[in-house]
């Protein structure tokens, strides 16, 4: 599923180690690092509107589940995060905010 995420147009990398997912988002203004938060910062934002907790870092966006979490409910986040960042590369997401304060 790390794959599928990694084919996405927004997305320039993808990958798991362990109990954590980590995907890179390509930046619109061509910056990254951990000033990078333009396109990540509403795809965290709309995760969590239906439930799901991911924590950006720059460019970054992280979901992390316990080693006792069901391959299903894996499958389900991994499933939601790859709409949601689909979503957005089609310009249906939410408006880009400049703020990340809100975010933790």
């Amino acid at each position: 599923q790390a794959q599928a995420l990694s084919l996405l147009p927004l997305v320039e990398q993808s990958f798991t180690l362990g109990t954590v997912l980590a995907v890179t988002i390509k930046p619109e203004d061509g910056t990254s690092g951990y000033g990078a938060t333009s396109q990540t910062v509403p795809i965290v934002q709309s995760l969590r509107q239906v439930g799901v907790f991911a924590r950006p870092l720059g460019n970054v966006i992280y979901i992390m589940v316990s080693p006792l979490t069901s391959r299903e409910e894996c499958t389900r986040l991994t499933d939601i995060l790859y709409k949601t960042i689909k979503k957005m590369g089609e310009g249906d997401g939410q408006s880009k905010s400049s703020s990340s304060s809100n975010i933790v």
